[in-house]
């Protein structure tokens, strides 16, 4: 009989013999095949822990190694490979620690962006809460219901990026409205307030006209002036005409 043996494992062989048949006869076999394996433990290294690993590099040769593709070599086991704090046998990240933000910590997998609105966590102001993306202050992570800031949220404001116009008119829409009758305002001034029944118009009045003061004295600086002299009766004298008061002249008789 032929045989031979294959080496698997430092101390195990496979074996193989060929052989004839040792009856003969009607229904008996021509050829005999037989494979085994062989053990050698004179060869077998020691390995307490039966890990595969030797006992002379196994750092922990008495805990066998859980050969999980992470530090397999040294030898012991490794039942948090990313040292998280969250067991590889529950951890659904097991090479990648959790990032303990206090957003669903127990999966083993970090959070970069809790609320998933694309800002990530480091610089999102609101973290727990979904940026909107409107198209205002969309960097910060924060939700801004109210563009505007007119106290209408910006699902029910018509206008979210121009505050409603307080005045009576249609104040829900949101949009900036002005009344009918109602002028509006010259760029950049304030709405002139509209006249009620508390607060009447004064009439405008109209200045008095000055007099004009009356002319000095002719030639001199601060002269008083001088009132003409009343007429007086015909008496015959011609009348004064440099303004001095003239005095009375009795006709003389013969």
């Amino acid at each position: 009989m032929a045989s031979g043996q294959w080496k698997v494992t430092k101390w195990l062989r496979a074996v193989v013999a060929v052989g004839g048949s040792p009856s003969s006869g009607a229904g008996s076999a021509g050829v005999r095949v037989l494979a085994g394996l062989r053990f050698l433990p004179d060869e077998m290294p020691a390995d307490r822990d039966l890990d595969g690993i030797d006992d002379k590099v196994d750092r922990c040769a008495d805990k066998a190694e859980d050969l999980d593709g992470f530090e397999d070599g040294d030898g012991c086991p490794d039942v948090d490979d990313d040292g998280d704090g969250v067991a590889d046998v529950v951890d659904k990240c097991r090479l990648t620690a959790e990032d303990r933000d206090g957003f669903e910590d127990g999966d083993g997998c970090p959070d970069l962006d809790d609320d998933g609105d694309g800002v990530p966590d480091k610089r999102d102001l609101c973290p727990r809460k979904a940026e909107d993306k409107d198209g205002r202050d969309d960097d910060d992570g924060c939700p801004d219901p109210d563009d505007d800031g007119d106290g209408i949220d910006d699902k029910d404001d018509l206008c979210p990026h121009q505050p409603e116009r307080k005045n009576g008119f249609e104040d829900s829409d949101g949009c900036p409205d002005f009344a009918p009758g109602e002028a509006p305002e010259p760029l950049g001034l304030p709405a002139a307030p509209t006249p009620t029944a508390a607060t009447p118009v004064a009439p405008v009045v109209e200045p008095a006209p000055v007099a004009p003061a009356p002319k000095a004295g002719k030639g001199k600086v601060g002269a008083k002036a001088v009132e003409p002299a009343p007429k007086r009766p015909d008496s015959g004298d011609p009348a004064p005409t440099d303004g001095k008061p003239r005095a009375k002249v009795k006709p003389i008789t013969p």
